[in-house]
């Protein structure tokens, strides 16, 4: 399984970005979000309760609503993709550096200048599966 962290742009092009994933991968992509919970260590603990769970490896799971410095710093830890949608950065970032690691996705919809680091999201899914496959699975701190 493959846990991709979702943030920054506009709710709308998060949901085209799904949208694009689901597509791209029908019945393989599952949204997860913590973001009613008020507290972010109670946020982070629903976190280790996703990764807690048995892995399969053609899967992804997508978070949303990531908003605190602690629960990058945990999500990164436990080895999580960033996703930063084109658009308003996401602000945890602006005290949160973003990593060279990181991908840049912009949906389908998207008719600005994108640069070519950004991908589609049929991109970031295939580039999430070579490396995969390439060093035994992302996200499997379990």
């Amino acid at each position: 399984m493959t846990v991709i962290a979702l943030v920054g742009g506009t709710k709308k092009h998060q949901s085209d970005v799904v949208s694009g994933f689901r597509e791209c991968m029908p019945g393989r992509v599952e949204l997860f979000s913590a973001s009613g919970l008020v507290d972010v260590d109670s946020r982070i603990e629903r976190y280790g309760f996703l990764f807690s769970r048995k892995f399969n490896a053609d899967r992804f799971t997508v978070i949303l609503g990531v908003c605190d410095p602690k629960e990058v710093v945990e999500l990164r830890r436990l080895g999580v993709v960033f996703c930063h949608v084109r658009g308003p950065l996401a602000s945890v970032f602006s005290t949160v550096p973003i990593l060279i690691s990181d991908m840049h996705v912009a949906p389908r919809s998207w008719r600005s200048f994108k640069p070519k680091n950004v991908f589609s999201p049929e991109e970031v899914l295939s580039e999430c599966l070579i490396k995969s496959r390439s060093f035994g699975g992302l996200n499997e701190s379990n």
